[in-house]
């Protein structure tokens, strides 16, 4: 489907992990996007995705921010833009050009009125919405980390507060079709005081949607996707949020869930919409979401990860690039950038050059859709270049 393409993601994304990221001076760590804050606007966020549904994710301390996208969620629904008359008009609209500079101004306005697509402008590919975790804590955080690894396509965010060690690991697999929250909290030099992971799940989006919490316990967000350039939105959409793994206490009130005491948990999230073809949108995302959910559920937390991982490393590892200056690594990356503007930084390059692979497999993979010019990653409505 192409109800769109939008944006400049890559050359954006590329630029602001460019003032923030550090690199690490092991081999293996050059592939390790890192920063050493929370990202505070969307485009210092980092991606994850297997070609169909994609995440930015944010790493905050009390409150993780997933921004949502699937790749056949697009503004309006399906429509033909051709103009009834556009073959009898395009000898006028020639003759007109060929006559001369005067006689363009009359082309053109023949062209826009009777023979360009109808509405000219494309869909817009919006976001789903977002899905928010938050945590209540009267501590400041220290020893903060997060990080993408372009190698394993995980991106982890890490943390102390008061003693307590916290941990969040975050990928999308191509294989089982879901992302992976997997979440740790424990104090380590006082294991009495028990699980230190409380935190509540939350959607919104600006979509018009509605939250609620299914009978087998799974967070819904259900919505409609948005009318655009005069097109009706007729496409449905679900993501749904399950709890898998918990040695906690699990609560649902409010549109939200809610866990308390734990010392780890696992949710896995599916998003799907009712998109069939260009011309068909009667599917069902409630049943894809289901159908994959129910399959991941039943797989246990290393099975899903190392069929990830591999899968990922099957495309990723084609190719290795090594410029030479790996010593150059252990450099933060917004002075790498400064110095390369005079000095030579052939490891910069390499990174980029890997960093780029890895938003392409990420966005587009066999299945999906083709990946547009935001990737599979927007958060607006409707995006920067529609």
């Amino acid at each position: 489907m192409r109800w769109h393409d939008a944006g400049k993601f890559l050359i954006t994304f590329v630029c602001c992990w460019g003032l923030e990221v550090v690199l690490l001076a092991d081999s293996a760590d050059r592939l390790i996007l890192w920063y050493d804050e929370p990202a505070t606007q969307w485009v210092q966020a980092l991606p994850v995705g297997n070609g169909r549904l994609g995440g930015m994710v944010f790493g905050g301390v009390e409150m993780e921010r997933i921004q949502l996208n699937e790749d056949t969620v697009w503004g309006g629904g399906p429509y033909d833009p051709d103009r009834a008359w556009a073959r009898e008009a395009l000898p006028e609209i020639r003759r007109l050009i060929a006559a001369g500079d005067y006689a363009q101004a009359q082309a053109q306005a023949m062209a826009q009125e009777r023979f360009m697509a109808e509405p000219m402008s494309e869909m817009p590919y919006p976001t789903v919405g977002d899905l928010l975790i938050t945590t209540v804590s009267s501590e400041m955080a220290y020893d903060y980390r997060r990080e993408l690894d372009l190698d394993t396509a995980i991106t982890r965010t890490s943390y102390r507060l008061g003693g307590a060690t916290h941990s969040r690991e975050i990928y999308v697999s191509p294989v089982d079709q879901v992302m992976v929250i997997e979440l740790t909290g424990e104090n380590p030099e006082h294991p009495e005081w028990g699980g230190q992971l409380n935190a509540s799940l939350a959607f919104q989006s600006p979509q018009e949607t509605t939250v609620s919490v299914a009978a087998n316990g799974d967070l819904v967000l259900s919505g409609r996707n948005t009318d655009a350039h005069g097109v009706k939105g007729v496409l449905t959409f679900e993501a749904s949020l399950r709890i898998v793994e918990s040695d906690g206490e699990i609560v649902a009130s409010g549109g939200q869930v809610h866990l308390w005491g734990a010392t780890r948990a696992r949710f896995l999230l599916g998003a799907a919409s009712s998109f069939v073809n260009f011309r068909d949108v009667s599917g069902d995302p409630q049943a894809r979401n289901l159908t994959v959910l129910d399959a991941a559920a039943a797989k246990s937390s290393e099975e899903l990860r190392s069929a990830h991982v591999a899968e990922h490393q099957r495309l990723f590892r084609r190719v290795a690039l090594d410029l030479g200056g790996a010593e150059r690594a252990a450099v933060p990356a917004d002075e790498r950038v400064q110095q390369s503007q005079t000095d030579i930084d052939p490891d910069l390059a390499a990174l980029y050059f890997q960093y780029g692979r890895y938003l392409l497999i990420s966005s587009s993979r066999p299945g999906s859709q083709p990946a547009n010019l935001q990737g599979i990653w927007n958060a607006s409505l409707s995006a920067a270049l529609e």
